[in-house]
């Protein structure tokens, strides 16, 4: 189970990366549409 850790943690480091520019593309995505609204 001492092995597991590390790579739990890094798995979650990847996942959150992962969200982080799902989120960051979205909110250009919006930003975007809101500056052709204008």
């Amino acid at each position: 189970q001492a092995e597991e850790k590390p790579l739990h943690a890094q798995n979650l480091k990847l996942f959150a990366k992962k969200i982080i520019k799902l989120l960051n593309s979205k909110y250009e995505y919006l930003k975007v549409i809101f500056e052709i609204e204008q």
